[in-house]
């Protein structure tokens, strides 16, 4: 293969031999047959693959064809001149280079059980995943008894991270395109129509956290891979008008946005870690943070604890108190008078905490200890055990209002008003 604009690595030795001409287009080159070599161009915002020919006497390129669902190392050419490709849905196919013609196409089956990063409630019967790195989703009927496989639930390479309900459509949050997609689950599923694409920052990459009033979907998403001013997208479900922010604190992403109910404001705590550490930090403190929901402007803030590389927003305490999290310890952080402190009553999370999420009172938590799920009364900090999870089965649960939704690899649970004392949906 060829590294772009510097030659032919010689292996062992790490040489780069350069080569005259260079191409016209740069691409990345599995292979070469005589004086052709041919390359994949990734298109990264439609998931698809463009197959170029690059002539080594003129630096001449030419395309050929395009792969769907496809990235550059799903790609490998063959002795006789074939290239095969295996999509992110495990389609097999085999393209003749010389023609472009595709001689073979098998999917291949699979019985893997794929973790998802979301499981919600859509409607009052309907369930809807998205399965981690894989970005599709599927959906499940509770009245029926029947699930689908949705296809894709956006464009880009990558997963859905959040999800959340507005007036009877799922809106996803996705990781790597800084995308945020609609999908009504009455309509026929299909993207790009069904899901479609509503708003898009190109800034974003992993999802950092979502939140909506109703109306109005707010997301945060970690910054760009080697940068650090974290992104946001604003986007109103009735008019469809997007807006967006970046840098909304400077070199830090915004985490777990959440809606103040009282002033209508969002609240966040942050970090100054860039996405998998693809940046050096520039800076060395978090901040609690309060932000004004139209502009996403920076209404008030205070910096965070020494030693502290990310602050999460766990929920509120009361009207103006909200619980924060750095790893085992605990804060609160006053929303009114801006100031962040040790959470008295409990100033770390109980040994054995595998997950602690709002349960949708302000004061009142869900959280696993070891195997047990207990709602724990942060005010007046008694814990009263909920349900006893069976060892290796549920790897995630997440909270939607009164509901729970959990992911047990071949198997999905819902309980809906589970925070209300019902028995569990499966």
């Amino acid at each position: 293969f060829s590294l772009p604009r510097f030659g032919w690595p010689a292996g062992m030795p790490r040489d780069i031999t350069p080569h005259e001409p260079p191409p016209e287009q740069e691409a990345c080159w599995p292979g070469r047959r005589g004086e052709t070599v041919y390359g994949v161009q990734t298109d990264n915002l439609n998931a698809f693959a463009k197959i170029v020919a690059w002539d080594l006497t003129t630096g001449k390129t030419t395309p050929l064809f395009t792969v769907p669902d496809t990235g550059a190392g799903g790609c490998a050419l063959t002795r006789e001149g074939k290239l095969l490709s295996v999509d992110l849905y495990g389609t097999l196919r085999r393209h003749d280079l010389a023609t472009g013609t595709l001689e073979l196409t098998r999917t291949l089956g699979s019985e893997h059980e794929h973790r998802c990063n979301v499981i919600l409630p859509a409607g009052d019967d309907r369930v809807v995943g998205t399965p981690f790195i894989s970005m599709n989703f599927w959906g499940y009927n509770t009245r029926q008894g029947k699930g689908f496989y949705g296809g894709r639930v956006a464009g880009s390479y990558g997963q859905c991270d959040y999800a959340v309900t507005v007036g009877g459509k799922v809106y996803f949050a996705i990781y790597s395109g800084g995308e945020l997609t609609e999908n009504d689950p009455e309509a026929q599923t299909g993207f790009p129509r069904n899901p479609r694409v509503v708003a898009q920052n190109g800034q974003g990459q992993h999802g950092a956290g979502i939140a909506t009033d109703g109306r109005v979907v707010w997301v945060a998403f970690k910054p760009k891979y080697g940068t650090l001013d974290g992104a946001m997208i604003r986007y109103d479900t009735v008019t469809g008008q997007a807006s967006y922010k970046n840098g909304a604190i400077p070199g830090q992403t915004i985490l777990d946005p959440m809606l103040d109910a009282g002033s209508g404001c969002l609240v966040a705590g942050t970090t100054f870690l860039s996405d998998c550490a693809t940046a050096v930090p520039a800076h060395d403190r978090t901040v609690a943070v309060v932000l004004d929901p139209r502009t996403m402007d920076v209404v008030r803030s205070t910096p965070g604890p020494e030693g502290v590389d990310a602050l999460v927003n766990i929920g509120p305490l009361d009207a103006d108190h909200w619980l924060m999290q750095d790893g085992k310890r605990l804060f609160v952080f006053d929303a009114r008078e801006t100031v962040l402190a040790p959470y008295a009553r409990r100033p770390e999370i109980p040994d054995g905490t595998a997950g602690i999420a709002t349960a949708g009172v302000p004061g009142r938590f869900l959280v696993q200890i070891r195997m047990t799920l207990q709602i724990w009364d942060a005010i007046a900090d008694t814990f009263a055990p909920m349900a006893t999870l069976a060892d290796d089965f549920v790897g995630r649960w997440w909270v939607h209002g009164a509901d729970l939704t959990f992911d047990c690899g071949r198997w999905t649970v819902l309980w809906r008003d589970a925070l209300r004392g019902e028995k569990p949906e499966q």
